[in-house]
């Protein structure tokens, strides 16, 4: 079973992750720091299609996941506004270039090593006007480690309830997240069961894999606001620019 292959049908019930914020990071982001015309936007790991939905109101927006079935919640919500892919972003095929590259809510903590996540930074390069920017988010080991290691978090809705339990590895630099769902469905509940896991990356590790691909470090920041980062912050937020083609 791959991931969301049961909570895809869930998933914008429940997160409440704030897509208009990033959205507007990432464009700020484009006016301190970027140096291209931006016309066309990848956003790898696009699931559902919340942020490409948003972007495409001022970009053209290509939107890649490995998951299928996110992707058909994608479609349904953005139509043909959106062009959207249904591939691994380690082996991410386009037909053209990009001025800019997005990634929220943990994409890249869901590879499971350096090697793959060194793959996929190489694929986005590849296709990586110089200039443009590339703006993710990643949990930080404070989030993974303190918040949720150990923890149990519910969550309701109007029609369910959606239990979260999480297990941090540190051998592993890695945590298991346990979630279940329990979903109205007339007079009854009906329950779902999904485990994932996820992958700490050090700041570190960002800059490393990303300046070996073409990038150069803009900023690494604690919230929207473009704040320094604090030993207590939930995500960071990685500003890269791609940098000049060597031919």
């Amino acid at each position: 079973m791959g991931y969301f292959d049961v909570l895809y049908k869930f998933y914008d019930a429940y997160n409440g992750a704030d897509f208009k914020g990033f959205c507007q990071f990432y464009k700020k982001s484009i006016d301190k720091f970027g140096s291209c015309s931006v016309e066309i936007v990848l956003d790898v790991g696009c699931g559902t299609g919340g942020v490409s939905k948003l972007l495409s109101k001022s970009f053209q927006v290509i939107g890649v996941d490995i998951s299928s079935n996110m992707l058909s919640v994608a479609s349904s919500k953005c139509g043909n506004k959106v062009l959207l892919l249904n591939q691994d972003m380690c082996e991410m095929e386009l037909y053209g270039t990009v001025q800019g590259c997005v990634s929220f809510c943990d994409s890249f903590n869901y590879i499971e090593s350096k090697a793959d996540l060194e793959r996929a930074f190489s694929r986005i390069a590849l296709f990586m006007e110089s200039g443009g920017l590339l703006v993710f988010d990643a949990s930080t080991k404070y989030r993974f480690d303190t918040l949720l290691n150990n923890k149990c978090f519910v969550n309701e809705s109007d029609n369910g309830v959606l239990i979260h339990r999480g297990k941090y590895s540190k051998k592993n630099k890695s945590i298991n997240m346990d979630v279940t769902i329990f979903h109205k469905m007339g007079n009854s509940y009906k329950r779902f069961d999904e485990t994932q896991v996820e992958h700490y990356y050090s700041d570190n590790d960002f800059v490393n894999i990303a300046k070996k691909t073409g990038f150069e470090l803009c900023g690494i920041f604690g919230d929207f606001d473009f704040n320094e980062v604090s030993p207590t912050d939930e995500k960071h937020y990685y500003i890269f620019r791609r940098k000049k083609w060597e031919i």
